[in-house]
C-alpha cells in the first residue's frame, strides 16, 4: 500500500486527468503523476490527494481493431499547492500487539457501508464529514462534488457490494501518523461499469472512532458501441482489483 500524507490548507487546489502508459501504482506511474502536479503548481510544493482510475483509452482502426493494443491508464488526480511541505501529522502509537475488538469490527463495517451510501448519493459533504481532520482541510469540496455528480450520471444504477479483504495495520511504516489503520478492499457493480473496485483506509482516532484516511478507486466503463471490447480479466488487472 502506498501511503499519502494528509493535505493542508493552501491557496490553490485543483485536479487534472492524465493518461499513463503504466499503472499509476508503479514507480514510473507515480513519477509521471508527480511531474504533472509539479507543473500545475508552478514550482510550489505539490501534494497529491485522492485519485480515481477512470478507464483505459485505445486508438482504433476503422475496422475496430486496436492500433496499439497496450493499455492506457486514465486517472483523475486531485492535488493541492503548498508553500512548503506539510508538517507530519500527530498521533500516539498503540501497542504492537493491539487487536481489534468486536466493537472496532462493527464500526468499520458500518462506516464502510456508510461510505458506499455517500458515493451512491453523490454526497461530497458527507464524505468530507467522514474524513480525518487533516484530510478535511485539504479537500476541494466543489471539485469533489462535481466529480461525484459526473460519476453518478455516468455509472448507472448501483448494484452488489462485496468486501474482498479487511486488513489491519498497527503503527505502519510510512503512514501519516502512528496508530491503527484498516484497509477495506471491495468490489461494486454499476449498470454502466465493467469494473469498479478499490479500497478505503480508515484511521482509528484517539476517541476510538474510525475516520476516512484514504480512497483508492479503479473503474472501467462498459465499452461504447464500436469500441474495442476489453476482456474482464484485463479490465480487473488494469483497475488493480484484488481477488
Amino acid at each position: 500500500m502506498v501511503w499519502m500524507l494528509p493535505l493542508m490548507l493552501a491557496a490553490q487546489a485543483g485536479a487534472f486527468t492524465l493518461t499513463l502508459p503504466v499503472s499509476p501504482e508503479t514507480p514510473e506511474g507515480q513519477r509521471l503523476i508527480a511531474e504533472r502536479a509539479i507543473r500545475a503548481c508552478s514550482g510550489r510544493y505539490a501534494q497529491l490527494g485522492h485519485y480515481t482510475f477512470v478507464g483505459n483509452e485505445r486508438v482504433l482502426n476503422r475496422d475496430g481493431s486496436s492500433v496499439d493494443p497496450s493499455p492506457r491508464f486514465a486517472i483523475h488526480q486531485e492535488y493541492i499547492c503548498l508553500d512548503a511541505p506539510p508538517p507530519p501529522a500527530q498521533g500516539a502509537p498503540v501497542a504492537a500487539d493491539w487487536q481489534p475488538s468486536p466493537a472496532d469490527e462493527n464500526e468499520v463495517a458500518t462506516q464502510t457501508q456508510h461510505y458506499f451510501d455517500l458515493i451512491d448519493a453523490a454526497d461530497a459533504q458527507g464524505v468530507l464529514a467522514m474524513m480525518t481532520e487533516l484530510n478535511r482541510a485539504g479537500m476541494d469540496l466543489q471539485e469533489r462534488q462535481a466529480q461525484m455528480n459526473a460519476f453518478r450520471r455516468d455509472a448507472g444504477a448501483p448494484g452488489e457490494r462485496r468486501i474482498v479483504h479487511t486488513t489491519w495495520y498497527v503503527n505502519p511504516d510510512g503512514a501519516p501518523a502512528p496508530g491503527v489503520y484498516v484497509a477495506i478492499d471491495f468490489e461494486r457493480s454499476f449498470s454502466r461499469m465493467l469494473v469498479y473496485c478499490g479500497y478505503i483506509v480508515l484511521y482509528r482516532g484517539g476517541d476510538g472512532h474510525y475516520r476516512l484516511a484514504r480512497e483508492d478507486i479503479g473503474q472501467v466503463p462498459q465499452p461504447t458501441p464500436g469500441s474495442s471490447p476489453l476482456p474482464l480479466a484485463q479490465a480487473r488487472q488494469m483497475a488493480q482489483c484484488r481477488d
